[in-house]
């Protein structure tokens, strides 16, 4: 039998249980202010486990003047959906900025929760002066790599708002959804992966 090393075996752990433990949203933990502007929400401590939902960091949030800066949002989309949740309880304001302190999944798995968060980034990303982009999959290449990306979740989050305000569920937009994506519909995996999106656009939307 092949012996995971540890922190290879505690990252299995993390996706188990998300995959058991999520089967609904994870519970709200309130946060704490800390200092001024900052915010902490402090979670259980000890190794993943049903009890905790996987959800075992510290995530935390600081108002700037343009919107909210979230730090390491947790271990899974329903982890950063409740980080949302308790930044909606104080104001209506952006996500701006999604920053993560290291590579462990506890800390960053949550970054799917928020489009306007990666949107947001994209932007940032293009004011800056860098000229070669290497993205986590795919070829390297010059800024239009990230703007192709860009266009592509505020395409969706726009269409899934519109169809959002209008009454519709997530399975009764996805046509619509598909139709305005017709320019990513070649992307390797666009079938697999665009439903889950639209999903994720639709429980940010909620937790608004």
């Amino acid at each position: 039998m092949i012996k995971l090393p540890r922190l290879a075996a505690l990252a299995a752990s993390i996706l188990l249980l998300v995959s058991t433990a999520f089967a609904g949203e994870l519970r709200d933990y309130a946060p704490t202010k800390v200092a001024p502007h900052t915010w902490v929400i402090h979670g259980p401590l000890g190794d993943p486990s049903v009890a905790n939902q996987g959800f075992m960091n510290n995530p935390a949030f600081i108002v700037t003047r343009d919107g909210f800066v979230v730090i390491d949002p947790g271990s899974s989309a329903q982890a950063g959906r409740m980080v949302l949740r308790q930044i909606r309880q104080l104001t209506d304001q952006p996500v701006t900025h999604v920053l993560n302190t290291h590579v462990h999944g506890d800390h960053w798995l949550g970054n799917e929760a928020t489009f306007q968060g990666n949107i947001a980034a994209c932007d940032r990303a293009l004011t800056s002066a860098v000229k070669v982009f290497v993205p986590g999959h795919g070829k390297t290449g010059g800024s239009q790599i990230v703007t192709t990306y860009r266009d592509y979740l505020a395409t969706l989050f726009e269409t899934v708002k519109h169809e959002f305000d209008a009454g519709k569920q997530d399975n009764e937009m996805k046509d619509t959804v598909k139709a305005r994506l017709a320019a990513y519909t070649d992307w390797e995996g666009f079938d697999l992966h665009f439903g889950r999106h639209i999903s994720v656009a639709v429980l940010e939307l909620e937790a608004m």
